[in-house]
């Protein structure tokens, strides 16, 4: 069998650039919040206040995630107030 090495150019905003911090770090986010979403795990936020808040992940977009806390609460929690994601 023979092995392939693959080198791959992760790409901005589709201008021919090499992708930014924040874009790359929006994509581990965003992978992480699938991952979650997709097999029902329970996931810790910690916020940039020091909240801790915990649930499941039930939408995300560009901005905000919803999750479903204890007691089929739902919050609504901006992306911006991050510091912390624990799958």
């Amino acid at each position: 069998m023979q092995h392939v090495k693959i080198r791959i150019k992760l790409m901005g905003k589709g201008n021919g650039t090499k992708m930014t911090e924040k874009e790359n770090m929006n994509i581990q986010q965003d992978e992480i919040l699938a991952t979650s979403k997709n097999n029902k795990k329970n996931v810790k936020f910690i916020l940039k206040n020091g909240v801790h808040m915990e649930g499941f992940v039930e939408a995300f977009d560009r901005y905000v995630v919803v999750i479903r806390q204890q007691g089929d609460k739902q919050a609504m929690i901006y992306k911006s107030a991050f510091s912390t994601i624990v799958p």
